[in-house]
């Protein structure tokens, strides 16, 4: 949405709270996968590896296969997971992949996944404690923003159509 448009974007927020009959309850980021994602329209499966670095940064356990993955990265030095942290939310994900990596797949997924955990909530700012008129923003940073635009932007937007909750209000 424009950001000087924003009667477009509460009016769009109030249907998608409308259209989530849940309100109040929480949703695990497997869970969020399985059922709030069109498979079939998407057309993606994630990878084991990016599963598993998705499940890891949301704390949510992992299979015995997922967990020889974060061992074995870490045998290689490629991972700062550290086995003895357990498992719980991190505040941030840094990853480093080369081009065509899947950063902006994944970076697009968590903010969805975000987004709809905030709709859940039916009042963030008051679960954040924070006053009714602040806004709460989900950031997806790049070097540019003309690669912020394209490439992270470009598949956020391009997910509406595999979120059949959301796509039905667009």
């Amino acid at each position: 949405f424009p950001s000087h448009d924003t009667a477009a974007f509460d009016s769009f927020f109030s249907n998608v709270t409308e259209s989530l009959p849940a309100v109040g309850r929480k949703i695990s980021f497997t869970d969020f996968l399985k059922d709030e994602v069109d498979k079939e329209e998407w057309g993606i499966d994630l990878t084991i590896q990016q599963m598993t670095i998705l499940k890891t940064f949301y704390g949510e356990s992992l299979t015995e296969q997922e967990q020889s993955i974060l061992d074995y990265w870490k045998l290689l030095n490629r991972t700062t997971y550290e086995p003895e942290m357990g498992h719980f939310k991190r505040a941030a994900l840094i990853l480093e992949c080369g081009r065509r990596g899947g950063k902006s797949l994944k970076g697009s997924i968590i903010a969805w996944y975000e987004f709809v955990k905030l709709i859940l909530l039916g009042n963030p700012q008051k679960y954040y404690g924070v006053s009714s008129n602040t806004k709460i923003s989900i950031l997806c940073i790049a070097p540019s923003a003309t690669q912020t635009k394209r490439t992270i932007y470009g598949q956020i937007k391009d997910m509406i159509p595999v979120l059949p909750r959301i796509k039905s209000l667009v």
